[in-house]
């Protein structure tokens, strides 16, 4: 080793001295004082050059087995198989461990200012000070082990999206949108929110050959008056349920079909029959009709839906479409009913009640709901916190779109 040419190099990463030759590198730790060998003129601003086996970085320098270093005046001796002197091509000196632990720091805080402020990836970085992407790897994660970078989110959205983790957590959801509304919003403003943030969620979902199932009322009719255009999808729009007859309503199911078509450039499926007809004959005749068997064989191929809920009685469809009467009303209370979805009842367990209604009701049954692939619940307001507990519990849902008072309220929910 006499004849070849050496410097003497400090690893920053871990404080060995090192002295390469040639192709060939020798690590070396601390003298017997404990203090750490350094030669000022090899050691680079940004580690540029600096090998070393600890942290697995190097110019393919071969290791060869460590040795131990011993500094005598202005000259380093080598302990191997016999004493080597090599002399510096600069003057050494020995630097003390808290030293070299500020240059340590120093080059993990340079490392993480080009990577978090200057926002170069990690390869750039590494051809940058002449190193492996690896060892640029290993540096920021101990800048952020040592605490040298700290990462926060500074967001007023944190809480919600915490709320909307604890709420996936607790009722098993495969994902909750908790959507940020001002409490003195009007109820138009609240459901055009609501809206526009299961529309993009849908938008995320959807995917081409998909049967998609609508429900309607006030939620869903508001959420599509303000879909925006979207990715075109080879997807059929279909009702799940009947529309409201007779009654004069803001959103009938088949406008809100056509809007949702429209807005995905997709097809679109109609229904011409009311949710809850005369009788449990008339719905057995009208489900056997060529037109709504058209309807029926979708229900089949349905794979994802869209649905409200309904909370009994002050916020049902079914009561401002007069669909219920004074004596259904006391039968489904009778049944301790606590909501409803697609004109079928629930109790606050998650199992639908039956009544004469379910016998008159052109709906698919709740249990088709949990083979989709995703079914989108949309509803909002502490009045319909024990609806929603309830379609919790019967499992009619896979995602949720809520605001943040209903979800601290679901969250509260004692069972």
């Amino acid at each position: 080793m006499g004849s070849l040419n050496r410097f003497l190099r400090v690893c920053p990463a871990c404080s060995c001295a090192a002295i390469e030759t040639d192709k060939r590198i020798a690590m070396g730790g601390s003298d017997e004082t404990g203090a750490i060998i350094r030669a000022c003129f090899f050691v680079c601003a940004y580690t540029r050059s600096v090998s070393c086996t600890n942290v697995h970085s190097s110019f393919e320098f071969i290791p060869i087995r460590p040795i131990r270093l011993t500094l005598i005046g202005e000259s380093v001796y080598i302990h191997g198989d016999k004493r080597t002197k090599v002399q510096l091509m600069h003057k050494c000196a020995v630097h003390r461990g808290d030293e070299m632990k500020w240059q340590e720091e120093r080059q993990l805080v340079l490392v993480a200012k080009m990577y978090y402020e200057e926002a170069l990836t990690q390869n750039e970085i590494a051809k940058r000070l002449g190193v492996y992407r690896t060892t640029v790897t290993r540096m920021l994660q101990k800048a952020r082990d040592e605490g040298i970078v700290k990462i926060s989110i500074a967001s007023t959205h944190r809480v919600r999206v915490d709320l909307e983790t604890d709420l996936c957590k607790r009722f098993g959801l495969e994902e909750v949108v908790v959507v940020p509304i001002e409490p003195q919003a009007s109820r138009e403003e609240r459901l055009e929110a609501l809206g526009h943030s299961s529309s993009l969620l849908l938008d995320s979902l959807l995917i081409d050959g998909d049967v998609v199932g609508l429900a309607w009322g006030d939620t869903l009719g508001s959420m599509s008056e303000t879909l925006p255009s979207l990715k075109r999808r080879d997807a059929v729009f279909v009702p799940i349920v009947g529309g409201p007859g007779k009654m004069h309503v803001q959103h009938h199911i088949n406008t809100i079909v056509y809007n949702f078509a429209r807005a995905f450039k997709a097809k679109s499926q109609y229904i011409d029959a009311a949710a809850i007809v005369e009788s449990a004959d008339a719905r057995k005749d009208i489900s056997g009709s060529a037109y709504l068997q058209d309807v029926i064989k979708l229900w089949d191929q349905m794979t994802v839906a869209v649905i409200g809920i309904g909370a009994l009685f002050r916020s049902s469809n079914l009561v401002w479409s007069g669909f219920i009467g004074e004596e259904e009303k006391r039968l489904l209370e009778d049944k301790k009913v606590i909501g409803d979805i697609l004109s079928r009842f629930y109790t606050i367990d998650g199992k639908e009640a039956e009544s004469s209604l379910s016998e008159r009701t052109i709906a698919i049954e709740l249990e088709r709901l949990k083979q989709n692939r995703t079914t989108i619940a949309v509803a909002e307001s502490k009045e319909k916190v024990p609806s929603i507990i309830g379609a919790l519990h019967g499992g009619y849902m896979t995602h949720l779109v809520t605001d943040e008072e209903t979800a601290v309220e679901l969250m509260n929910w004692k069972e």
